[in-house]
């Protein structure tokens, strides 16, 4: 066992977020933490981290726990690269370099200390530990970032700079809390695969359901400040979750049917003969639990996006467009855009996607080219960088100022829907979180009336409630949408076309993200059939050549093949006689005969990689 939660308690400003909370978490557990917005998953995320205190119960954690959990970094020394920056977060692999390094200085003497050292270096895969790095770090999409500094990079590529040292530790625990936000569909998938082939125990918060489907294998759903364990992936436990809803439905209706049958005996008989056994009924009413009836049941937000009176055919051109801003990042972008379509957007971060948006939008100049709104199209615009016209307004005014229709009551109960709670209406929008912001800004635009949606990460701080409601609401519009998003569901859902932006260029797909991934899959493997194809052409090449070598030639390399042989035999002793060395004692004993050893030993097997790649290279000649 890792943690162990028992009766735990947490409360802020007087609210119970969760209370007689009892959890394990295992080794090897990979776990998936889900409950509606405000139930309290951060907040028992950190309670595990050692981050946030209890109120009440306790949290017993294995002794020497590592965990790897983002928000702990927060005050790490930054004046460094991001490789190192990232190198350094397995605190185990930098002990040991730092011994072999005291080894190599002459600091340490004892032949078995030594030897343990290497022993342990070994077995933790501390030679392959910079590839793993730079595995991460390409795979997270960072790998142009490394040698910048981490003080130097921006928020979002610090979040990714701060998962990949996490990912890299050696952490008996990972602690994720939205962990995709700042990644692009490709690293959301490599890190889908990280997870799958992962040992290390994990927790995981998302509203990527596709991420809880293919990489966890247990689901605990915070509910009315209780948890519930689903021992299997998100579909799993979305099919149990249901089954429950009509089993406590079922219940719901024996209990209340019985009630009913027992007061209509009690109404009948309470003022008769029967009155002894009328209260006895009345008791046993009493102590029936009619238990909670909606507890797994079914939370649907019915939300849309409208659409404008306006019927015209055409929404949208671009003409040779580039779009950039110092330097063109993306050219020989045409485009016509015509009702109903819907386009997802993908492509690596920095590939020009926000730009592209921005540029369609009219918020930036185009390099070169046109972009052409036809006459009377209405666009809004979600920015994942949410600004509003009045900072200083509150929540009710903004709204207000969307539509300036609705009554105080219509206005505060459409809020709810984006989980504003009355008091908050009040609040100014300068004050609010980054997600409260999405939130408000996407209730904003839905009370309009549009003909395009220029969508940059609508998801973003949203839960799986409101995710679900968001697609729903997009998939349904009746205009045309242009829409970049991490969220796999949600592009999936929703694209009817995707458009890839690779190397600057642009490329359009006729089929949603899951035939866009299907036929990048197809193009990878029938590049890797082409490179197949010409290395077998090469050896043809070079058994043509060899055909039409002349007779001197043949001879020469015949003599060259015997001279190599010979070389490679004195080497290969010479070798053997090293390596005997080596397993003396009393060489082992002395760490600088060590060292000069191995290092001729390294500069043999060089040698002999040369001439074996040369013997090859002449038996295809002499054949």
């Amino acid at each position: 066992m890792l943690v162990s939660l028992n009766q735990a308690y947490k409360q802020f400003g007087g609210k119970v977020i969760f209370s007689d909370l009892s959890l394990n978490i295992n080794y090897g557990d990979k776990i998936g933490l889900v409950g509606i917005n405000g139930s309290g998953k951060s907040t028992l995320v950190k309670a595990i981290a050692g981050i946030l205190d209890l109120d009440g119960g306790e949290i017993i954690r294995k002794k020497g726990l590592r965990i790897g959990y983002v928000e702990q970094l927060q005050s790490i020394d930054r004046s460094v690269s991001v490789f190192d920056f990232v190198y350094q977060g397995n605190e185990k692999v930098i002990e040991l370099e730092k011994k072999i390094k005291e080894a190599e200085e002459g600091k340490v003497a004892d032949t078995k200390v030594l030897t343990g050292i290497f022993e342990e270096y070994e077995k933790i895969d501390g030679y392959r530990y910079k590839a793993k790095v730079e595995e991460v770090l390409q795979g997270i999409g960072i790998y142009h970032l490394k040698d910048r500094f981490v003080n130097e990079i921006s928020g979002g590529e610090l979040r990714r700079v701060f998962l990949a040292r996490v990912l890299v530790s050696d952490s008996d625990l990972f602690l994720f809390d939205e962990p995709t936000n700042h990644l692009d569909l490709f690293a959301v998938k490599w890190f889908e695969s990280f997870l799958r082939n992962c040992k290390n125990a994990f927790v995981l918060v998302s509203h990527d359901q596709y991420l809880l489907d293919n990489a966890v294998s247990k689901i605990i759903e915070i509910n009315a400040g209780k948890v519930f364990v689903f021992n299997g992936n998100y579909k799993f436990y979305q099919k149990k979750r249901r089954e429950l809803a009509e089993n406590a439905e079922k219940e719901y209706r024996r209990k209340v049917e019985e009630i009913e049958r027992e007061m209509e005996f009690v109404r009948r008989n309470i003022a008769g003969q029967k009155t002894k056994q009328a209260k006895s009924r009345l008791k046993k009413i009493e102590k029936i639990e009619i238990g909670e009836r909606n507890l797994f049941k079914d939370i649907k937000i019915n939300l849309n996006f409208k659409e404008s009176k306006k019927k015209s055919k055409y929404i949208l051109e671009c003409k040779d467009l580039i779009v950039g801003y110092n330097r063109p990042l993306i050219k020989g972008i045409n485009l016509l855009v015509q009702r109903g379509e819907k386009y997802g957007i993908v492509g690596r971060n920095g590939s020009g996607k926000s730009t592209f948006l921005k540029t369609i939008a009219g918020k930036i100049s185009p390099l070169e080219g046109e972009v052409k709104v036809f006459p009377g199209i209405k666009v809004a615009y979600f920015d994942q960088n949410v600004e509003f016209e009045d900072e200083n307004k509150t929540v009710l005014q903004t709204l207000w100022d969307a539509d300036p229709f609705l009554n105080r009551d219509e206005v505060l109960n459409y809020l709810a829907y984006f989980y504003f709670r009355e008091e908050m209406v009040e609040s100014r929008v300068k004050f609010l979180s980054g997600g409260e912001r999405s939130r408000l800004k996407l209730a904003c635009l839905m009370r309009g009336e549009y003909d395009l949606l220029i969508l940059d990460e609508p998801t973003n701080h949203l839960d799986i409630l409101l995710t679900d409601a968001i697609t729903f609401a997009v998939k349904n519009f009746k205009g045309s949408v242009l829409a970049v998003s991490h969220h796999r569901h949600f592009l999936d859902s929703i694209a009817d076309r995707v458009i890839e932006l690779r190397d600057g260029n642009f490329r359009l797909f006729l089929g949603n993200l899951s035939y866009y991934f299907d036929k990048v899959k197809e193009e990878e493997e029938k590049q890797t059939q082409i490179e197949a194809e010409k290395k077998k052409n090469e050896k043809k090449e070079v058994s043509k050549k060899k055909n039409g070598i002349s007779k001197n030639e043949l001879l020469r390399a015949k003599w060259r093949l015997e001279e190599v042989e010979k070389e490679i035999e004195t080497l290969e002793k010479d070798k053997e006689e090293i390596e005997n060395l080596l397993n003396q004692e009393n060489v082992l004993n002395d760490y600088l005969k060590v060292k000069e050893l191995s290092e001729k030993l390294n500069r043999l097997d060089k040698k002999l990689e040369e001439l074996l790649s040369e013997w090859q290279r002449l038996g295809e000649i002499c054949m």
